[in-house]
């Protein structure tokens, strides 16, 4: 079994959401395009003076 990783980075401009907002749109998105099949893991930054999320997952290549 091979394990298949794509790293995805979004982010905002400073003050275009909060930082809630931020992690629940990419929810929604991870969510809408994975259909539930397969695991993910999504963090949210606030350390860089924009907010940005990042997903690596193991199925994006499959997903998209």
């Amino acid at each position: 079994m091979v394990n298949e990783f794509r790293h995805l980075i979004q982010a905002f401009e400073l003050g275009e959401v909060s930082a809630e907002e931020a992690h629940e749109i990419w929810l929604q998105l991870a969510k809408e395009i994975l259909g539930g099949k397969y695991e993910f893991v999504l963090t949210t930054h606030i350390d860089k003076g924009h907010i940005h999320n990042v997903r690596p997952d193991r199925a994006m290549r499959k997903a998209v």
